[in-house]
């Protein structure tokens, strides 16, 4: 493996923080997505995060991006894998990841399914299901709210890995790394809505 290529995967996140926020291709500095609140907390093995962004999109193009999972691994390198298992309902699916992400030099491969719910217009829920990887339990939620012109994206992350994660990687550390990848994920996010101002044909959950 190069040399900048093995830098660059250990400024990935730890993965299931990994899948819910931390979309890092490169971005112009022209797109308007910031931060308002970012939260990681840790309760034992578990980590909690809370955050607030604001994004320059429309919250119908931003909802198309957050499930088009397809997509991801486009959107996330660290995301390798990324497909629908299945189609349980009109508003939910079972989606299947790999996600490789580091904290400092500590890295390893998150294999999860999770359960992908539409409960709304502006609302998604992910849990994973659990003996279906190596997190023991999972649980994101994304709330899309109208502001102006753009959107007001709030989430939540509860997630504990099922394997060991060293002791000097804590909140802080995650919370540091977080910020400016999760930034870059939204910024992503806002490409791909004005690139494709429509929503994506076949993205939503065939309701």
């Amino acid at each position: 493996m190069l040399r900048g290529d093995n830098t660059r995967r250990h400024r990935r996140l730890l993965p299931p923080v990994v899948f819910a926020l931390g979309l890092m291709p490169a971005m112009s500095a022209a797109v308007a997505a910031h931060f308002d609140t970012l939260q990681v907390t840790q309760q034992g093995d578990s980590y909690q995060i809370r955050g607030e962004v604001y994004l320059d999109a429309a919250p119908q193009e931003v909802y198309a991006q957050l499930i088009d999972f397809a997509r991801l691994p486009e959107i996330n390198p660290s995301v390798r894998v990324s497909r629908v298992l299945k189609v349980i309902n009109a508003h939910s699916q079972l989606v299947y990841t790999e996600t490789v992400g580091c904290v400092f030099i500590f890295c390893h491969t998150i294999r999860q399914v999770q359960r992908f719910t539409e409960l709304g217009p502006q609302d998604i829920v992910a849990v994973t299901v659990p003996g279906s990887g190596n997190v023991k339990q999972g649980k994101s939620t994304w709330h899309l709210q109208a502001d102006g012109s753009g959107t007001r994206l709030s989430w939540t992350v509860s997630c504990e890995p099922d394997f060991w994660v060293p002791p000097f990687i804590g909140a802080r550390a995650i919370e540091n790394q977080l910020r400016s990848q999760a930034l870059e994920s939204m910024q992503a996010i806002e490409r791909l809505a004005e690139e494709q101002a429509q929503p994506i044909p076949n993205a939503r959950m065939s309701i």
